[in-house]
This record gives C-alpha cells, structure tokens and sequence, in this order.
C-alpha cells in the first residue's frame, strides 16, 4: 500500500513539474470576494455567488483560527450555543453579525455566523434552523447552507472568518 502511495506521489509531482508555468496564477487569499468575505462592513452583500450547496467551505483563515474560550473543532457548537439564546421573531438584516467567536490572538477578527445574498430579513428562528444544518453536515469551523435549502442565489446562513468581529457571543 505504502508503495502506491509513494508512486502516487512521484506522479503528482512529476505533472507539477511538467506543467507550464506561463498558466500559473498567484491568488491573494487575504482579500475578500465574494465566497469568503473578511471584512463585512465593505462586502458587497447585493453581488451574486457562484452556485453552491450546502458546504464546510471557508476562509483559509478557518483552518488555522485560534478561537477564544473553546477548541477550533468546536465553534459551529458555539455558535450555536450563542444563536440559541436569540428570540425566534428577532430580524437579522443581510450581513448582520448573528453571532461570534473571537480569537485569542488580540485584533479583531473572529468567526462569525450571518446571513448573505439574501433579498429579504430573516428570523433568529431561520438562523437556529440553519446552524443544525451545517452542524448536522459535520462542519466544524466554517461553513454555509443555502437558506431555501437548495439555492445560494436566494441567500446563505454562513459562518466565516471576518476581519472586524462586532461581539463575543452574541451580537443582535
């Protein structure tokens, strides 16, 4: 097995090396498009995104998130925790920090649950709803769900790294 592996390696790397490098592009992944938007206050919540369904996917910055009070496995349930003691009527707004998690290292940013691409307000009854969903995908950190289950373009529950994180705990 381990000489499959080894072989398997070899291969990759051979193509990597053999592939053209005029085609390669660099990506800044500090900057904020519109899948991983890091700072909310200058995301533009009105541009569309590219077709996604349910996913763990997030920043980069996810990965290696040092979140205060808890362990990185564990902040979707925090999240939640948090979320919970939101009242089922209350309105959310399009870009709203819901709620988050700061990190341990001193600025801002943290991992934050909130609501994008979404044409009208939504309920802290949707956002609980929503925050089993990803849990119940086994997200762990970072993730997003559709919130008509089905399609991004009608809107998104995501929890995401942000910059500027507004709390900790909960936010509206």
């Amino acid at each position: 097995m381990k000489l499959f592996r080894a072989l398997g390696l070899v291969a990759v790397l051979t193509f990597s090396l053999a592939a053209p490098t005029e085609d390669l592009q660099i990506i800044d992944t500090d900057t904020a498009d519109a899948q991983n938007p890091t700072d909310l206050d200058d995301f533009d919540f009105s541009k569309q995104p590219p077709p996604q369904g349910p996913n763990c996917k997030g920043s980069t910055t996810c990965i290696g998130f040092h979140p205060r009070g808890t362990q990185i496995w564990k902040v979707a349930k925090e999240l939640q925790k948090f979320i919970a003691a939101i009242p089922d009527d209350k309105n959310i707004d399009a870009g709203q920090q819901i709620a988050c998690v700061k990190g341990t290292t001193g600025w801002y940013g943290g991992i934050c649950a909130y609501f994008q691409y979404i044409k009208e307000q939504k309920t802290g009854a949707q956002a609980k709803q929503l925050v089993q969903n990803i849990i119940d995908l086994h997200c762990k950190t970072c993730g997003s769900w559709p919130t008509d289950g089905q399609y991004v373009r009608d809107g998104e529950f995501t929890i995401n790294f942000v910059t500027k994180a507004a709390c900790h705990g909960t936010c509206v």
